[in-house]
């Protein structure tokens, strides 16, 4: 299914993901969401958010449609209260993973593993909404909590 793979391609995109600055580990990607109050890292969790699906070419079954989907990545870092790096640290973490999304290589064909149904990416990264949310703390007020909302819009073909 188109959904299922285009998330996929997403989270294998970003899961393991390096930052530029060495304290802030790796990117985990996660599709099912997680706890984030347990949060050991950057997070982010993919969200299928919203699609738009025409017909582009004859019918079916060997016309062509288009799916446009907006993904919803929700972006998690906690750091401790007095990090002398706090300005940077959550903006280099959003700006690493734009710059990861939008330097994709297009056309990208994706085989879903479940249905084997097989599909093109034509865009990935071309336009991008973040949504910075004012940073919180903890529970025991130890830790820093950021979160982020990136609207990432994808566009893919699929045959039938």
């Amino acid at each position: 299914m188109p959904l299922n793979s285009v998330q996929l391609l997403v989270k294998s995109t970003l899961d393991g993901l390096q930052f530029p600055i060495t304290e802030q580990g790796t990117l985990t990607a996660y599709i099912a969401p997680p706890n984030p109050d347990n949060i050991d890292g950057p997070i982010v969790h993919i969200w299928g958010g919203v699609s738009d699906e025409k017909r582009r070419t004859m019918t079916r079954p060997v016309g062509n449609k288009s799916i446009s989907y907006e993904i919803d990545l929700w972006i998690y870092f906690a750091e401790e209260l007095d990090d002398s790096l706090s300005d940077s640290l959550f903006p280099v973490i959003l700006d690493t993973i734009a710059l990861k999304l939008r330097t994709m290589t297009m056309p990208l064909t994706i085989t879903d593993p479940n249905t084997g149904v097989s599909s093109n990416i034509v865009s990935i990264g071309e336009d991008m909404k973040t949504d910075y949310a004012p940073a919180r703390t903890n529970t025991n007020q130890s830790f820093m909590i950021y979160m982020a909302r990136m609207v990432l819009d994808i566009d893919e073909w699929v045959t039938g």
